[in-house]
């Protein structure tokens, strides 16, 4: 048997040891925030199906208009549905309709004939999603320049953004700067890590081996309107309550000891900002002995 456990960081950025860790990477943030998580929930049972962390207001109290929300997938696994359950969480917890920017972060150890396939079954669900009219801009991250052409000129709704990692890749491509060019597609770099969550840290975090489905990374942000300097103060609040660091939703499979291991952590001063990790969790339970 098996059951499946939700996990709801909340605000990140309230928690005391998260603030005197700011200039941590998207990894070492993840696995801080998540033992956090799981200490402050050990205590509800082992038959616990949802962990809620500290709550905030939501985008509801800020007209949509105003905001641009912009996410990065990365993922695993080649199956469509997969793919479609993180971005149907990310459109559920934001309780928004459309979502501005979406980048997909697809690793795999397989041969590149291999990954483009991948990549044409994941980009098939882009496009359902983007005739719908649920994303706009479309795009992908850390594909050789060649995989990028032959799925640009495959694909019917064509990517509009690639990125590229300058910790593993000093110089970019000319060929892709040539062809990103030609074609208006915006060329961006990123310091995100090749693996986000290795095996290693999600049994540090769960306390036994996980398999990792999803990690979505996300930002909200708040439009400039030229009336926004009469309103400066109040401006800036918003920005810094959303938009000071990234948000992430998180799906992994694992066997979910009794004990969940219990993290030193310290209890913080909660303010209102809205940095999530959502973090689904399918566990198997254990038979019991006669």
């Amino acid at each position: 048997m098996s059951r499946n456990l939700l996990i709801n960081t909340g605000n990140i950025l309230s928690l005391d040891e998260a603030k005197k860790k700011a200039s941590q990477n998207t990894r070492d943030e993840l696995v801080d925030t998540l033992k956090i998580i799981l200490r402050e929930e050990k205590n509800q049972g082992d038959n616990i199906v949802f962990m809620n962390g500290i709550g905030d207001t939501g985008i509801e109290n800020t007209e949509r208009a105003e905001l641009k929300v912009t996410v990065k997938v990365f993922v695993s696994s080649p199956e469509a549905e997969s793919l479609k359950d993180a971005l149907d969480k990310v459109f559920e917890h934001l309780n928004t309709d459309t979502i501005e920017s979406l980048v997909i972060a697809y690793t795999t150890k397989h041969d590149s004939e291999d990954i483009l396939m991948s990549l044409k079954s994941l980009w098939r669900a882009v496009e359902e999603y983007v005739k719908v009219g649920k994303l706009s801009s479309v795009g992908l991250s850390d594909l050789s320049t060649n995989t990028f052409i032959e799925l640009f000129q495959w694909a019917n709704v064509k990517p509009a953004i690639v990125q590229i990692n300058l910790a593993t890749c000093c110089v970019v491509p000319p060929a892709l700067q040539e062809f990103s060019k030609a074609n208006d597609v915006q060329l961006l770099t990123h310091s995100d890590p090749s693996e986000i969550l290795p095996e290693d840290k999600l049994k540090e975090i769960f306390g036994s081996p996980v398999s990792l489905h999803w990690v979505v990374k996300y930002q909200i942000h708040l439009k400039c309107r030229g009336d926004a300097v009469a309103e400066l103060p109040f401006a800036i609040d918003r920005i810094l309550r959303m938009c000071s660091r990234a948000k992430y939703l998180l799906s992994v499979e694992m066997s979910l000891p009794t004990t969940i291991k219990e993290n030193k952590t310290t209890d913080g001063e909660r303010k209102k900002d809205k940095r999530r990790v959502y973090v689904k969790v399918k566990t198997r339970e254990k038979k019991s002995k006669e």
